[in-house]
Parts: structure tokens; sequence; C-alpha cells
């Protein structure tokens, strides 16, 4: 892990309620202190905020029109973004487009697990990034279709591949690069210049 003791977290959300319950539990870890709470993207600025290792944003603040956006205007500061469910319901779009999901109802422990497991897999990729010539030719370009959001069954038709081929592809790369999740694969992809962000 990160030789700072404590992880800075920004928290994005218009609900005083969830900022202050969200906030108290932070403060009660070892590992995370809220270094901001805003109400909404208005007030976000990576300069102001620069200094924060970790953020989490409740999808409130984009209208359903503009989720897809929210995801893009915040991935521009480099650092990890969780979601904050008010939901009991999975929802797949969170699951796909953020780093983890934090639920209204988990408990403290919960909720500090898996920041801090999220945290973990942001400093082993930091720590352990290879270059992207590392990856075979192919697995670039998997990686690339990956991180476009394409399916396995899009991916093997593009390559004229077959799914299972495009499946092992996908494992390699998860393993040479010590990623696992789509958005962990998709920063890769962005830092590493092998997709540019206005593709989104």
């Amino acid at each position: 892990m990160h030789s700072r003791t404590k992880y800075n977290v920004l928290i994005i959300t218009p609900s005083d309620i969830m900022a202050a319950g969200v906030s108290e539990i932070l403060l009660r870890s070892r590992e995370f202190v809220p270094c901001g709470t805003i109400p909404n993207l208005d007030f976000y600025s990576e300069s102001k905020f620069k200094d924060c290792d970790l953020v989490l944003v409740d999808p409130i603040v984009a209208s359903w029109e503009g989720r897809g956006e929210l995801r893009r205007q915040l991935s521009g500061s480099g650092v990890p973004v969780l979601a904050l469910s008010c939901s009991t319901m999975s929802d797949e779009w969170l699951t796909r487009n953020f780093d983890g999901v934090i639920g209204l109802y988990d408990g403290s422990e919960t909720i500090i697990s898996r920041l801090n497991a999220v945290m973990e897999q942001t400093q082993n990729a930091t720590s352990t990034r290879i270059e992207s010539d590392e990856l075979s030719a192919r697995e670039r370009d998997i990686l690339t279709a990956v991180a476009r959001g394409k399916t396995n069954k899009e991916i093997a038709d593009d390559f004229n591949l077959s799914v299972h081929t495009v499946i092992t592809h996908r494992k390699n790369i998860s393993h040479k690069l010590g990623i696992n999740s789509i958005s962990g694969l998709t920063v890769y992809a962005i830092l590493n210049k092998l997709i540019d962000v206005t593709d989104y």
C-alpha cells in the first residue's frame, strides 16, 4: 500500500445526511479522511481537489441523460471514483462505470473494506505498471476494444476470433497488468495513450 497513513476522500452529494454520515465513517477509520464535501459538479475543479486520493460521488448529481458524462468528468483527475448508491437494487451501470459502489445500507466495515480494496488495486496498478509494449499487439487491440465498452461477442466479431479466444486474451491482459475491472483497464488504456479521453 501507499506510504501515507491517510487517504484524502472528496465526497460529492447534494444530501447533507449522506455527506455527514460518510464523513463520520471516514473519520472513524484509520485510513481515510474527508478532504471536502461538495453538493454537485459545479463546485468540482481539479485544481481545488488535486490532493484527493479518492472520489465518492452520488450519481444523482447528474441527470439521467448525463450519467455517461458523470464518470468522464471525474476520470480526468486520475483517481479512483466510487459511486454512492441510495438504491438497494443492483445497478449494472454503476458497477460497469465506477471503480466500486458504496451502498446507503452498507455497514462501516464494508465501506472501509471496499475503499481499501480500491486503493490497494490502484496502488498495485501504479507500482507495477507495465509499459503497453509488454502486451502483444493483439492484446493492445483487445484492451482498446474493452476500454471502449465493447462486449466479448463484439470484439470477437471485430477481430474474427472466437469468444473463447477473446476471454483468454482478456484474462492474460488482466494478469499482466494486475487490473481486473473494466474501469481500471480503461484508466490504464487512457494513461498509456491507447485510447484518447475524447473518444468518450
